[in-house]
């Protein structure tokens, strides 16, 4: 239980904080300072991302392992002339926070499943 009230607090508390980050990115980037916006979004990751990264990969590895591509990919895009990397910024912290409520919920789920009736517990472990 008491991983799944850290996993909570970690979580629920990063979300905010990470879209306004990448939004000063996508905010950079339209103002053509390019280096910065690439700057801003591994800041992002270092600040926001990094720190519960360990949580979200023991509960989904494959998405977290996206995800990480996805702020890549995100910081490349930066860089380029053409595209939207403001919607591109959106699109990420939209998906990092699905992959959030994802674990979250599952956790929920889990911490919902009723424990088993002590007559199922065998003789030795009942009493």
């Amino acid at each position: 239980m008491r991983f799944r009230t850290t996993l909570s607090r970690c979580l629920l508390c990063k979300r905010p904080p990470l879209r306004n980050c990448l939004t000063i990115a996508g905010g950079l980037r339209t103002q053509n300072q390019r280096d910065a916006a690439v700057t801003q979004v591994y800041y992002c990751y270092d600040r926001h991302f990094a720190p519960m990264e360990p949580l979200l990969r023991e509960r989904n590895e494959r998405a977290t392992m996206s995800l990480e591509y996805g702020f890549g990919v995100l910081a490349a895009s930066m860089k380029k002339r053409r595209g939207d990397p403001v919607s591109e910024a959106v699109q990420l912290a939209d998906r990092v926070e699905a992959v959030i409520d994802s674990v979250q919920s599952s956790d929920e789920r889990g911490s919902a499943a009723p424990s088993p009736p002590a007559t199922d517990l065998p003789a030795n472990e009942g009493g």
